[in-house]
């Protein structure tokens, strides 16, 4: 190495500012009397198995397990967020309280809030630490002596640890405390370990922190054998392993997962802790003398987005790699086999001599799931253990899973929640989007209805999509054999935006048209009903100056007899639906939406032969919808259309239910 001024040089490139590295403080006294986690020495390590009937296909019950989740936290944390994906796409979110209460500042929790999330922090150094062995063709089995620091006096049995040991916390170290810092470790491999304790479980934050000075060794970053002056000796040495591993984690890990901005310090818009009940909060600080054990600031986003790259990308490691390291146990502290298969957790706890808690809880679930809960408190008053609450509500929502025929509805979802419960219905269990409207005034809120059918058709669906973003989609899918069944059209302040559904497949002749105004509408119906055709589907809408319509058009062999209207006014819809039910018509498409100043109501009826039992409304609110809806469901009733829609700020539903064991099959054969 040569000298040059304030700076160093190393043969690898590594440029040490000698002006940084003096003022990186080794021994922090903000940190010694912290307590963290202690991995498999506390909590349940052998969960009580849930009995499942057999011969029952099983999945995991999203919406119950956020419900219990919920109910398990808001009201006793500061606050937490959560996120689960399958396949890298969230299906499930959710974040309550505060990251910042107000009397600190007034921040709100979400998926892009860092917290130091303690020892789940040793994941991303077990990741690092596999992806280098594999770089250099070492098995985990390797000794780690050659790759500490030459000028380290070595104890007893130090030649005998291996990177497995150290990543299984079996190296046979022990320290008092929490704190990781240079001399710390630097002293206990002087001081070696007993034969009795090599190969012994024992968490110990030092088998992590240790990683973070073997890694730039192995990566070329400073050879073993590098000295310094010796005033400066460990500070230089310490300084240069932390900024090297900081930058190899950043450049291996964060980069390839599309993540960047976590940091080993505490930025002021990151979490502080609280103790529960809660009081003040607190600032745990700049831990990077305590880095590879402890000490990532990280998001839910952010933690969720790595372990989705390191578990299928290929491009952290290969998902075959990946898996063999979970299955190691190198840096997962619980290994559950389940119904569903094995669950792997990291747990993390780092915790003020007042109690003040940041708690972080890592999964990688069956069914190629991934789960992040992060909370900043205690859970309630008496401190529930983190990882038991959270394990057992998920192993409590492994269910049956939803039969053919089964259905499920949603209504006022935003849109991250509307994409989220799509990815689980669909992705997860597998079922189909049969309806879908969007409303609300600020943002758009959507309802939907799934369905679970024996033999669904190839379909794709959108939503939030402008005018030329459904015609491009429209144009797109139709090429490749498509056709709509469903297009919603909602006004918002940006314009109107369009949901979707196209089947694939054989189907009648048909036609689809939609930014018509009432005019162009009217003439289109005149036109294709007099061409033979039969309205299918009709949405209305508002530009922001007058109402417009999108609608379908198609040709069966034999029609039944039918009638449609557009532009009615509540009461006007009311008298055309007492006439026409009267005279043995059924509503099978009802929308609801505002011509600028009221509601307007288009619908289309059929007569429908030995049609079963079916109840009608509009003009509900959510919560009249809500209770409508739970009474008739209880009264063995299945919902078989729901159209949100808002009038003045208002948000209003009109919906169709229908006692009929194959509603669906009927409801595909109609549209």
């Amino acid at each position: 190495m040569h000298q040059v001024a304030e700076r160093t040089t190393l043969p690898s490139g590594f440029v040490i500012d000698h002006a940084a590295a003096l003022a990186h403080v080794m021994e922090p006294l903000h940190t010694q009397s912290v307590i963290s986690s202690r991995g498999l020495e506390e909590g349940t390590t052998k969960f009580a198995p849930r009995i499942m009937p057999a011969g029952i296909t099983l999945s995991f019950n999203t919406d119950g397990f956020v419900a219990a989740l919920n109910a398990a936290l808001a009201n006793n944390t500061a606050g937490y967020v959560m996120q689960l994906r399958q396949h890298g796409h969230p299906i499930a979110s959710a974040h309550v309280g505060w990251a910042h209460e107000p009397s600190d500042g007034s921040e709100s929790w979400g998926h892009a809030v860092r917290m130091h999330i303690a020892s789940c922090s040793k994941l991303i150094t077990a990741i690092a630490m596999t992806r280098t062995l594999a770089a250099h063709n070492l098995p985990a089995s390797t000794p780690i002596i050659d790759y500490l620091p030459t000028y380290w006096a070595k104890g007893p049995n130090i030649e005998k640890i291996t990177f497995a040991q150290l990543m299984t916390h079996k190296s046979g170290f022990r320290v008092t405390g929490s704190d990781t810092f240079y001399s710390i470790m630097k002293s206990q491999v002087a001081g070696g370990v007993t034969n009795a304790n090599l190969g012994v479980y024992s968490y110990q934050n030092m088998n992590f922190s240790l990683c973070r000075i073997l890694l730039p060794v192995m990566n070329g970053v400073i050879a073993a054998g590098t000295t310094f002056p010796p005033p400066f000796e460990d500070q230089f040495w310490d300084y240069v392993t932390i900024t090297a591993y900081e930058n190899y984690v950043s450049q291996n890990l964060f980069q390839p997962a599309g993540v960047s901005g976590p940091t080993l310090t505490h930025p002021d818009p990151d979490a502080l802790a609280y103790a529960f009940p809660v009081g003040g909060g607190w600032n745990s600080g700049d831990l990077t003398a305590d880095a590879g054990g402890t000490s990532w600031h990280m998001s839910v986003d952010d933690l969720l987005n790595v372990m989705g790259c390191f578990r299928r990308a290929g491009t952290i490691m290969s998902p075959s790699a990946a898996q063999a390291m979970l299955d190691d146990g190198f840096g997962i502290d619980l290994i559950e086999s389940t119904s569903l298969g094995t669950l792997y957790n990291k747990n993390g706890l780092w915790q003020s001599g007042a109690s003040q808690t940041e708690q972080s809880l890592a999964y990688f679930l069956p069914r190629d799931m991934e789960l992040v809960v992060l909370a900043n408190s205690p859970i309630g008053a008496s401190g529930q253990f983190f990882r038991d609450v959270v394990t057992n509500i998920y192993l409590d929502n492994i269910a049956p899973e939803i039969p053919i025929g089964g259905w499920i509805a949603r209504h006022n979802l935003n849109a991250e929640h509307y994409q989220e419960a799509f990815n689980d219905y669909v992705g997860n269990h597998g079922m189909q989007l049969m309806d879908v409207s969007a409303y609300g005034t600020g943002f758009s809120l959507y309802a939907a209805l799934w369905v679970k059918t024996a033999s669904a058709p190839a379909w794709e669906a959108r939503h939030g999509l402008t005018a030329a973003d459904y015609q491009t989609t429209f144009n797109q899918l139709t090429q490749q054999g498509y056709h709509p069944v469903l297009v919603n059209g909602s006004a918002t302040a940006a314009g109107p935006r369009f949901a979707c559904i196209f089947q694939n497949g054989a189907t009648d002749a048909w036609v689809a048209r939609h930014g018509l105004t009432s005019a162009e509408y009217q003439a289109a119906f005149n036109q294709f009903t007099g061409e033979g055709y039969m309205l299918d589907w009709v949405s209305g809408y508002f530009d922001g100056t007058q109402d417009l319509y999108a609608a379908i058009w198609r040709m069966p062999p034999s029609a039944p007899a039918w009638q449609a209207r557009h532009g009615l006014t509540s009461a006007e819809y009311q008298a055309t639906f007492n006439q026409l039910v009267g005279e043995g018509y059924k509503p099978v498409v009802v929308c609801g939406y505002s011509d600028g100043v009221q509601d307007r109501y288009a619908a289309i009826f059929r007569q429908i032969p030995g049609v079963p039992a079916w109840q009608a409304r509009h003009g509900l609110t959510s919560a009249q919808y809500q209770a409508t809806f739970d009474q008739l469901v209880g009264e063995g009733y299945r919902l078989e259309l729901v159209n949100g829609y808002s009038v003045s700020g208002q948000d209003h539903f009109a919906a169709i239910w229908t006692k009929w064991e194959r509603l669906f099959e009927h409801v595909n054969a109609a549209r």
